[in-house]
């Protein structure tokens, strides 16, 4: 009877389980319909990219399912070799069988390729360090090696833009990355294996990705439809922006119009009556927001913040909804009481995280060190096992040591333009210095290079210096960048593994443009803001005069 009470227990605890897990379920296929050499399917929650919370491997017939507990904003991962993989968000706010198939679309591949590398477990597939691959007379791509191996795995990089890492011509199997690609597997002979990429045998088609969900006018057709509507918007912008800055204009005067996009979600919000409906509008409001100069209609913001629940997934889609939502609902809205609020309610913890570590850095930054030392308290004690609970407890402490009137950390790195010359505290002595973290890549950092050389110009004679420390791949890249517009006539370091670096984590360098300012003695006497665009110039003049 013991062992019978045992059983029934054990079934309706593992009845209760099943019950609360949500199935995803469908087919995937190649661009031409048929199914894949190699598939993969992969669920991660949308707010955590590094760690996938189930994975799958698909079916000779394309099919899957794949399962989870979690809720709130996922993301379906969807892989096959030879194509480009298919991120696609869920919203799963109660446990549901969800129905979806998937059309892969081929690498954006040009209609020639000119150069080729090669990555592999002969360097540990390290991007930064790829080998380049000979071109042969046939167009063909070679690169030859010795190994010791039985399986000889690789990956061929840089063959489109933007780079990343695919799958070989050459293959006698395929193993996943877990990123969206695939290693190609081949076998050496004697020690010895010819690597040959064949630009004629990968698959070229215009035909596009193609998401189906079952059930017409599902929660999930919904969300997508939502979501990429607000992809659409902030990936225009983006793009608008790379060509701006490569044009060389001034990244100040830089305008991306979504003025209409905001005035037809307006349009559609008064005529909605269907909460969902009304929440979808109200998070792709949210998510195009940001971007607009002007014409942000606060009232509508803090509608999202009102209508949108606390509890819902919906906020999963990225921190910057709430985030930017916050700080766009106008002068009279109680941020800090409301955010309080949603960390108290919401279920994401990583999302929670992102939120605490912005009020701690937001309090930090503001000279408000009882509300720092609030966030900061929360985020280690409550969130310490997550990532920016982790960054907090590496990169910042309860008493901040990066703040006004505190002393800066001693460092000693080589010049940049002079190995012999060492870039140290004392170069500070009976000078104002300013201390700017930067990289090449970082447009923000690239948006501030005008004022800098303005504020540099003016004030050079007077006891004035900048030293810059670069957190860019490599030396080169800040002598390159240095040739160009931006000459940058002042002192230079670099800052060996970057955000890694014990510098970094002394200086709490948590992003960049990050601008220090300080006295003879390293005292610090502005940060941030302060010490940006026009405000650099008037800061200046405090401490140096006019």
């Amino acid at each position: 009877m013991k062992h019978l009470l045992i059983s029934i227990l054990l079934l309706f605890i593992s009845a209760t389980l099943l019950s609360q897990e949500s199935v995803v379920s469908g087919k995937v296929a190649g661009y031409d319909g048929n199914p894949l050499k190699k598939a993969n399917v992969d669920l991660y929650r949308m707010s955590d990219p590094a760690k996938a919370l189930a994975s799958v491997e698909v079916g000779f017939d394309g099919s899957f399912k794949i399962s989870t507990t979690e809720q709130g904003t996922l993301r379906l991962q969807v892989a096959g070799v030879d194509h480009l993989a298919s991120n696609i968000p869920l919203l799963i706010e109660k446990p549901s069988k969800i129905g979806i198939n998937v059309r892969l679309a081929t690498y954006p591949f040009g209609k020639t390729i000119e150069s080729a590398q090669i990555i592999g477990d002969f360097n540990d597939f390290s991007m930064a360090k790829p080998k380049a691959m000979a071109k042969q007379p046939d167009g063909t791509f070679t690169a030859d090696f010795e190994t010791e191996k039985s399986r000889f795995k690789y990956q061929i990089f840089n063959v489109f833009t933007p780079p990343r890492s695919i799958n070989g011509t050459q293959s006698e199997d395929y193993e996943y990355d877990g990123g969206g690609d695939y290693q190609s597997v081949v076998t050496p002979k004697n020690g010895k294996v010819l690597i040959v990429f064949d630009p004629q045998k990968v698959p070229r088609s215009d035909v596009k990705e193609k998401v189906t969900f079952n059930g017409k006018g599902s929660v999930q057709e919904k969300f997508l439809a939502a979501y990429n509507g607000v992809m659409e918007v902030q990936q225009g912008a983006q793009k608008a922006a790379v060509e701006f800055q490569k044009s060389g204009k001034d990244m100040k005067t830089f305008h991306y119009d979504v003025s209409g996009p905001l005035k037809t979600l307006a349009e559609k919000l008064r005529k909605a009556r269907n909460p969902f409906d009304r929440q979808l509008l109200l998070m792709q409001y949210l998510g195009i927001s940001p971007i607009a100069k002007e014409g942000v209609d606060s009232s509508i913001v803090r509608q999202a913040l009102t209508e949108i629940p606390a509890e819902s997934g919906i906020w999963s889609v990225s921190p910057g909804l709430i985030i930017s939502g916050t700080r766009l609902a106008g002068s009279s809205f109680d941020a800090e009481t409301y955010m309080d609020g949603f960390t108290e309610k919401n279920r994401d913890r990583t999302l929670k995280s992102r939120i605490l570590f912005d009020q701690m850095m937001t309090a930090k930054y503001g000279q408000k060190e009882e509300q720092y030392k609030k966030y900061y308290r929360k985020l280690v004690e409550g969130y310490g096992d997550t990532q920016y609970g982790q960054m907090a407890k590496q990169r910042m402490t309860m008493e901040t040591a990066i703040t006004l009137g505190k002393t800066v950390p001693e460092f000693k790195l080589a010049s940049l333009e002079d190995a012999q010359s060492t870039i140290s505290n004392d170069l500070l002595k009976g000078k104002i210095t300013m201390l700017d973290f930067w990289a090449v890549w970082c447009g923000p950092c690239i948006g501030e290079m005008e004022s800098m050389h303005k504020a540099y110009e003016r004030f050079k004679g007077k006891t004035f210096q900048i030293i810059s420390f670069s957190f860019d791949p490599k030396p080169e890249d800040v002598v390159k960048f240095r040739e160009k517009k931006w000459k940058m006539p002042w002192l230079h370091a670099f800052i060996e593994k970057g955000f890694e670096s014990d510098l970094a984590k002394r200086f709490e360098v948590i992003g960049i443009p990050k601008p220090i300012l300080v006295d003879g003695e390293g005292k610090i006497l502005a940060m941030e803001n302060e010490l940006r665009g026009e405000e650099l110039e008037r800061t200046l003049e405090k401490f140096l005069g006019k």
